[in-house]
């Protein structure tokens, strides 16, 4: 795989765990929960989860892992 595909790749992985977080923040505001340390551990646990289970790559789990950690703080600083 060329390293332009592996950038590509890498992004939507950072994607897929910013959106699987910032989801996670806007139920838990939805249901009028404070978003705390839940709305990392859940997608982040999932993930973790999904990947082992399914024999994904390593790098698509670090690329979720990343991504899930900078939607947290974007909803920390949200709500």
């Amino acid at each position: 795989m060329s390293v332009p595909d592996r950038i590509v790749h890498i992004f939507m992985d950072v994607c897929n765990g910013f959106g699987a977080a910032f989801v996670a923040g806007v139920i838990f505001h939805l249901f009028g929960l404070a978003p705390s340390i839940g709305v990392l551990l859940i997608p982040a646990a999932w993930e973790i989860f999904f990947t082992i289970a399914y024999g994904q790559a390593l790098r698509a789990l670090l690329g979720s892992l990343a991504g899930v950690v900078i939607g947290w703080f974007l909803v920390l600083h949200l709500f």
